[in-house]
């Protein structure tokens, strides 16, 4: 099984991303590209040992390109969301695995499974506008309503972002860039892949 894309949306300087991951995949780019906010999100979905108030967010974490430019905006006041997705594939067909991933597994040929964090407000009987209640869900498969349990975030592979070397010298095989980022690019035309040595 391995990580095959992550999906971003609202997220720090994370406006709307979705990237697709190849093995050996690693992300480097400029100071406040995104990188540390990037494996942070992988964080919210994947890390058990995350504690829940962690994952519990504050207007400062949502993407500033949403707001109107009234002073004092608030995303959270203006009912802004966000989410992060990662999917998995080459699960194969281990009986444990299957088993354990039941909860995200999405059918197909071939079979992924799909994790999404959502941070957003919570459906309440009379909302107070200006004090609104926001809660984090951390969900499987395709159905929102689907709750992952925290055994299942144990049994997924640990995962790292880092550089691969090539004869002493760094590959780069994906970069980030500020003004990608910045722009709310949605598709991955940022994610640059080179097939030598720099």
């Amino acid at each position: 099984m391995r990580l095959q894309r992550i999906a971003i949306k609202n997220f720090r300087n994370l406006a709307e991303i979705d990237i697709p991951i190849s093995p050996g995949t690693v992300v480097v780019g400029e100071n406040r590209s995104g990188k540390s906010n990037l494996v942070h999100a992988l964080r919210l979905v994947l890390d058990p040992s995350l504690p829940n108030s962690d994952r519990q967010l504050r207007p400062e974490d949502f993407w500033e390109g949403l707001s109107d430019g009234t002073p004092g905006w608030d995303p959270m006041k203006a009912g802004e969301i966000v989410e992060i997705t990662v999917e998995f594939g080459e699960i194969g067909n281990d009986p444990t695995a299957l088993a354990t991933l039941g909860q995200a597994l999405v059918e197909g040929d071939p079979m992924r499974a799909r994790m999404t964090y959502r941070y957003a407000p919570r459906d309440v009987p009379e909302p107070d506008p200006d004090h609104p209640v926001y809660e984090w869900k951390l969900t499987g498969g395709l159905d929102e309503e689907n709750e992952v349990r925290g055994d299942l975030r144990r049994y997924l592979p640990s995962l790292s972002l880092g550089a691969a070397r090539c004869r002493g010298r760094h590959r780069v095989l994906a970069t980030l860039s500020p003004a990608a980022t910045a722009g709310g690019s949605s598709r991955a035309d940022w994610l640059g892949r080179a097939s030598g040595c720099r």
